[in-house]
């Protein structure tokens, strides 16, 4: 069977500051079909590079030197949904903390994503993505508003139901 490539359009988050040191960030749902589905998410984030012509910001999102890229599995995505409905205050082991560790052969990945109350008292998300190549450490932090998390909660949602084939529920099962 041929691979088959699904991706639809990726969710931006942008958080450009005065000093030019802002980020954004890019959740992408990704599905290959081969004799199996694979469905996975992944986050980008980027730094912020300046401005263009007519004062808008930019974002790294093109320097494969600059911006991480960390891929996200379903356990993963579960992880990250019971932060954002409130089941648990951070992604990762309950004692530690620690955030979504992944392993490879070229370094490693963090991902630490909690709940944190504002200086005036609302719900935020705090993001932060760390990557290991060798000796070369990069990270990543920005605050994520009631409104992302809630848009990320039906991306991740629609990632586990396509995965799982939860939607297809008129579809014969063979």
């Amino acid at each position: 069977m041929a691979d088959k490539y699904f991706s639809p359009e990726e969710y931006r988050i942008h958080r450009p500051n005065k000093q030019g040191t802002g980020c954004a960030s890019s959740f992408q749902m990704t599905m290959i079909k081969t004799s199996y589905r694979d469905v996975s998410v992944f986050l980008t984030m980027a730094p912020q590079t300046g401005t263009d012509d007519a004062g808008n910001n930019k974002f790294g999102w093109k320097d494969a030197e600059r911006r991480l890229i960390m891929k996200l599995n379903m356990n993963d995505l579960g992880d990250l949904l019971s932060v954002l409905d409130g089941v648990k205050p951070k992604v990762g082991p309950a004692k530690t903390g620690s955030g979504l560790f992944h392993q490879s052969a070229k370094g490693n990945s963090v991902l630490c994503f909690e709940s944190v109350k504002s200086k005036d008292g609302d719900l935020l998300y705090k993001m932060a993505l760390s990557v290991k190549r060798d000796e070369d450490v990069k990270k990543f932090m920005q605050y994520l508003s009631v409104g992302d998390g809630a848009i990320l909660k039906e991306l991740f949602k629609m990632a586990i139901m396509a995965q799982f084939k939860w939607n297809l529920v008129d579809e014969p099962r063979v």
